[in-house]
């Protein structure tokens, strides 16, 4: 679980969409500027929301099957008694250490591996992509993608 796609993307992407784009530099200039304008207390909400579903998927023994919960944040913050994080109770914290030391975490740990691998083939081929220069007509252009994606045309 990511806090990031719980909100922080989001009120990132809200602003940046704030400013057309034309280039790579014009996306990371517009992205710092949005991150520079994210109001704090915002970032506070999203991590506090992060760990309500952090112990709603502990009470639902890993499953994403729950609704968010919700605190009321406005209000609490409005009131001056928005926590600065959110406590377990111990049924919960005890059902969290049981899950885990039911775990096969050797299993776990390979299929961590696996997943790494792959996600850092994509970036490199990402990365790849990035590095050609593209222009709608430019020939030798698509013949560096087709080379990158290992396509053969003749």
């Amino acid at each position: 679980m990511n806090v990031l796609d719980l909100g922080f993307f989001r009120a990132i992407q809200s602003l940046q969409e704030q400013n057309f784009s034309r280039s790579l530099m014009d996306i990371v200039k517009f992205t710092n500027l949005a991150w520079a304008e994210v109001d704090s207390a915002s970032l506070n909400a999203n991590f506090l929301t992060l760990q309500s579903c952090l112990l709603e998927v502990v009470r639902h023994e890993g499953n994403n099957d729950y609704k968010i919960p919700h605190m009321k944040k406005s209000a609490l913050l409005a009131r001056g008694q928005l926590p600065v994080s959110v406590a377990g109770d111990v049924d919960t914290i005890n059902d969290g250490m049981r899950l885990l030391s039911d775990c096969d975490l050797s299993n776990m740990i390979i299929e961590l591996a696996n997943d790494v691998a792959k996600d850092l083939a994509m970036s490199e081929f990402c990365t790849e992509l990035e590095q050609l220069d593209l222009e709608v007509d430019d020939v030798d252009d698509e013949v560096d993608i087709l080379r990158i994606l290992d396509i053969n045309i003749e």
